[in-house]
């Protein structure tokens, strides 16, 4: 009689070889994700354009920190392929990570290099190769085609896109109009004709040669001008491609003459980039002035019904939707003097600080004073709105990162911006330094409460003390008296570092 179980398994030996058999396959399909990756590695690091130039080169390792310095102040999360090629080879890597690593390098060379450059259009190219390489070997190997994990944040502070510098001839040369693109689309075309040639006086711009001008670090108007140009470039249109696509560029003069005798402001948004970049815009409401001029355009020039007149239907549509009104203010109507507003049940008037909607900050509106309250049009086209003057606070405006400001410190500015009462979404206050010093003010909330010692010139990028508080309030408020509660002895007020000051 034979023992028991001589010829059957243990239930423990059967779980312990479950188990092996189980981290056998794991292993097995670590192992051929690390070639899949590996393979596309290699391939998008071979590809060339047809004069046999490598389309990564500019993308194989980083800057040097010495030489571009600027680099590493707009990038703050550098990569490049050499470091991803270390990372694969020292198992660092699933395939969501690479992906994501990946998508990093082009979105840094697509932040740092302007739009025209060719580094920008290589890193277009390299993408799309790298996402049909990548889910091609996986779909090769039998493996699933993760999702790429959410891109790594960049910094708070918006730099927009540099501007090309003067080439030189060596970087002339360079130039190659034979890299393989996607087709363009002129803005506004009409849908029967064909697509308008490429531009072929465009400069492109080396990684290495672009570099930031002295007047690059961000300012409030700008950061809010970036992210609605990101909102309109990337809004998806109802046949799935990018609603904006056709509004890229304008049409070819020669392959479109009669555009240019029936437009009488041509407008696209390359056109509106090359305004922000050299700083024409000086409020938003100008550049959505611009973009609601851009649909109004291409409904214009093509047949309703047509695909391009749709296109303006829907971006005009979705403009409404970012700045939260229709067709943008005019200021052709004469305006009437009013000596207070009520909002929401709370009565202003000029010398008052109030919050203005930011549309994209909410939780961060603007800081203003009054400088007068005025209504337009009549009956039920009757609008009532003020004239501000902002206050910055120390993110808003260009300093060291060495910097630091009193606790609640805002920035008064000089120019003037005209706003509809419906944008005020709540009162604020400003104390000048000397009041600020004394006491606190009475019936307002600590939150609310705001210091300002200097003024800011947005220009010159510099502060400056503010000599006469009275000269940045309406007449009507100047030597109006403020009512403290005051201390025993004037305060001095804590400083804190820079918001931009690294951590630790």
């Amino acid at each position: 009689m034979s023992s028991p179980n001589k010829h059957e398994d243990s239930p423990g030996s059967t779980a312990r070889r479950s188990r092996r058999g189980q981290q056998t396959a794991m292993n097995n399909k670590e192992d051929a994700a690390v070639v899949a990756m590996q393979k596309t590695l290699d391939f998008v690091r071979s590809q060339v354009d047809k004069t046999g130039r490598l389309l990564s080169e500019m993308f194989e390792e980083l800057p040097d920190p010495n030489e571009y310095p600027s680099y590493y102040e707009i990038i703050r999360q550098p990569m490049a392929l050499g470091t991803m090629q270390r990372k694969l080879e020292s198992n660092q890597y699933v395939i969501p990570t690479f992906r994501s690593d990946f998508n990093l390098m082009i979105e840094n060379a697509m932040v740092f290099n302007h739009k025209r450059s060719l580094v920008y259009r290589d890193a277009l190219t390299l993408r799309e190769l790298f996402e049909e390489t990548l889910d091609r070997e996986l779909k090769s190997a039998g493996l699933n085609v993760p999702a790429a994990l959410p891109p790594l944040a960049q910094p708070p502070s918006f730099t927009p896109p540099l501007p090309m510098p003067t080439p030189s001839p060596a970087s002339r040369r360079s130039q190659n109009p034979n890299i393989r693109q996607a087709p363009e689309t002129p803005a506004q075309r009409r849908p029967s004709e064909t697509p308008a040639r490429r531009r072929r006086s465009e400069t492109p711009v080396q990684k290495a040669q672009a570099g930031p001008s002295n007047d690059e670090t961000p300012n409030l108007i700008y950061e809010e001008i970036a992210k609605v140009l990101k909102k309109v470039r990337t809004a998806k249109s109802q046949r799935g491609g990018r609603l904006a696509e056709v509004f890229e560029e304008l049409p070819d003069k020669e392959e479109y003459p009669d555009y240019y005798n029936e437009i009488s402001q041509p407008i696209a948004l390359d056109v509106i980039q090359s305004k922000v970049l050299h700083r024409q815009y000086k409020a938003l409401a100008e550049v959505e002035a611009d973009l609601h001029l851009m649909t109004s355009n291409a409904m214009e020039y093509n047949t309703k019904g047509s695909d391009v007149y749709q296109d303006a239907v829907d971006l005009e549509a979705f403009l409404e939707k970012i700045f939260g009104r229709g067709s943008p203010r005019k200021e052709t109507n004469e305006r009437t003097e009013l000596e207070s507003l009520s909002v929401n049940g709370e009565v202003h008037t000029p010398g008052d600080f109030v919050y203005i909607a930011n549309p994209l900050s909410p939780t961060q509106p603007t800081i203003c004073c009054i400088q007068e309250i005025w209504a337009r049009g009549s009956g039920q086209q009757r609008r009532e709105g003020v004239t501000v003057t902002w206050y910055l606070r120390p993110e808003q405006t260009v300093h060291k990162a060495t910097q630091r400001f009193m606790e609640k410190e805002v920035f008064r500015t000089s120019e003037k911006k005209d706003y509809y009462a419906s944008e005020i979404v709540g009162r604020c206050h400003v104390l000048y330094v000397r009041d600020y010093i004394r006491g606190k003010l009475k019936g307002a909330k600590p939150e609310d409460t705001y210091v300002c010692e200097n003024r800011y010139d947005d220009k010159a990028k510099q502060y400056a003390k503010v000599k006469d508080w009275n000269s940045g309030l309406p007449r009507s408020a100047r030597g109006r008296e403020v009512d403290l509660d005051l201390y025993p002895s004037p305060i001095v007020p804590n400083k804190v570092l820079s918001s931009l000051a690294a951590p630790g």
